[in-house]
């Protein structure tokens, strides 16, 4: 039995609310005294770089690191 499709963000981007057209949130949510989210903040402060940047920058690393091109198709 085949697995059911699983929703790109294409199709999500369809039922946005329409606040961005072509674009879907992608984050998360992680307590304020979390050091991680501290951290994530102090180092958009003093890059002067938005979170959406840092965010790109880490999920490419990501990628790059597991190597997701290979493993699971081209990704771009």
């Amino acid at each position: 039995m085949p697995l059911p499709a699983i929703p790109t963000p294409a199709a999500s981007a369809a039922r946005s609310s329409g606040k961005r057209p072509g674009k879907y949130h992608l984050g998360a949510y992680f307590d304020p005294t979390d050091p991680v989210a501290e951290a994530f903040r102090v180092l958009a402060a003093r890059t002067r770089r938005s979170h959406q940047d840092l965010l790109a920058e880490a999920i490419s690393e990501l990628v790059a690191k597991y190597d997701a091109d290979k493993q699971f198709g081209r990704m771009r």
